[in-house]
């Protein structure tokens, strides 16, 4: 199998598993995306582009790949309307960021 139909496959079974997360602050309206991955949450910016995964860091901006599962994975999930949308209150924002960027830092170890 190809790499671009391997990455393909990798997409389509993280948005059958329901992976791809719309975080919906209220009352602003503000929103986050993640996408629950296999070492962890991965915080998604798709209009940056940016991802907090290993592979967007060495490989996206080292200029080896043009983009990661994860964004993918969020472009397809926005595209086809299939992602979980979790509200989550206004007053709770600093505690979610707080336990996603703890999510994050624990993938990369401290070696």
């Amino acid at each position: 199998m190809d790499p671009a139909e391997r990455k393909r496959k990798v997409v389509e079974k993280i948005l059958n598993e329901g992976r791809v997360k719309r975080h919906k602050f209220l009352p602003s309206g503000r929103e986050i995306w993640s996408v629950v991955g296999t070492l962890g949450d991965q915080f998604v910016a798709e209009g940056q582009p940016f991802c907090t995964c290993g592979h967007f860091h060495f490989g996206v901006l080292g200029g080896k790949a043009a983009s990661c599962i994860h964004l993918d994975a969020v472009r397809v999930a926005k595209r086809d309307r299939s992602f979980e949308t979790l509200d989550i209150e206004d007053a709770d924002y600093g505690r979610f960021l707080f336990l996603l960027t703890r999510s994050i830092h624990a993938q990369f170890g401290s070696k």
